[in-house]
């Protein structure tokens, strides 16, 4: 899954067009300061595009350092997604980016009311601060006001990343309590295969943005029973067929697409693993690096599997 603009980039940009996004300074990636742009210039990046394609184990070692290195190609990659399919990609976070580790296996009817402290990034101490302003929950925390969150003796920005945080497990919670099912997505293991099929001729309304029809939705990273991965995908398509510019994509990671009839079938070997995720909290199985459209069928599907590390 793609993560929103507003986790990857910093305040000052968050507005910017997506047109504009492969133009936007190193500095603008969430985590990447101005210090840290000669460090990059030394390994030859010198813009969101260039991370975008670079290669960590070729550059691992060098420049800013392997966790900033690692992160920034991360959301180098997730912002050139956003700036080539604008309007397509939800605002929501995955749920195991939003909550601490401790947290992160809550059913989702008890989300509304685990502790602030089960916020990602939340310290004990901030909890506290918050407790004494009445907000004990993750639920009062959505719904506090940003100036009483400020109030309690946080700075600026971790009352709204707190308070956006708090939002987005709230609305991950309603949709999966609404829909604890996955919508056109069946999947099984064979073999250490994980075998997933979407029926490309199937609708499920306009996506939240209104620009797209949705083919399949995971709705967030599901764990798949008897497992021990999560899934999280998402496929769509154009009200009208669009013709799609040439481009260099980066291909999938781990993932064999073939279409038979209707029926797109996406094979998974469960026994790779491609290192850490950008957040560390997870390990990845297999990615499809952005969406990738079903021969010429103008569906596009796009799909992550990891693993929660122990």
């Amino acid at each position: 899954m793609v993560r929103p603009l507003k986790y990857l980039l910093v305040k000052e940009y968050q507005d910017t067009p997506t047109s504009e996004l492969p133009k936007l300074p190193l500095n603008a990636i969430s985590g990447i300061t101005e210090k840290d742009i000669p460090k990059f210039k030394e390994i030859g990046i010198e813009n969101i595009p260039k991370l975008a394609d670079t290669e960590f184990s070729k550059e691992k070692g060098k420049g800013p350092g392997d966790y900033k290195l690692n992160r920034g190609i991360s959301y180098a990659i997730d912002i050139m997604i956003h700036a080539n399919e604008p309007g397509v990609h939800d605002e929501i976070m995955p749920i195991d980016e939003l909550l601490d580790k401790k947290y992160e296996k809550t059913p989702d009817t008890e989300l509304a009311t685990l502790p602030t402290v089960a916020i990602e990034g939340v310290a004990p101490g901030n909890a506290e601060k918050l407790k004494g302003k009445g907000i004990k929950t993750i639920k009062d925390l959505a719904e506090a006001d940003l100036d009483k969150i400020k109030s309690a003796g946080l700075r600026d920005w971790e009352a709204e990343k707190f308070s956006q945080f708090a939002k987005w497990v709230m609305e991950y919670a309603k949709i999966n309590i609404a829909k604890p099912t996955m919508d056109n997505i069946e999947w099984e293991i064979k073999d250490k295969m994980l075998i997933i099929k979407i029926d490309i001729t199937k609708e499920f309304g306009k996506s939240s943005t209104g620009k797209t029809i949705i083919v399949a939705n995971s709705h967030g990273g599901r764990r798949l029973k008897g497992t021990e991965l999560v899934l999280g995908a998402f496929a769509y398509k154009y009200p009208e067929k669009k013709e799609t510019k040439a481009k260099k994509e980066r291909e999938m990671q781990n993932i064999e697409m073939k279409l038979e009839g209707n029926i797109a079938t996406l094979k998974i070997d469960t026994t790779k693993e491609y290192g850490s995720s950008a957040s560390g909290k997870s390990i990845i199985v297999a990615s499809s690096r952005g969406n990738k459209q079903v021969e010429d069928t103008g569906v596009f599907i796009g799909i992550n599997v990891y693993k929660l590390k122990k």
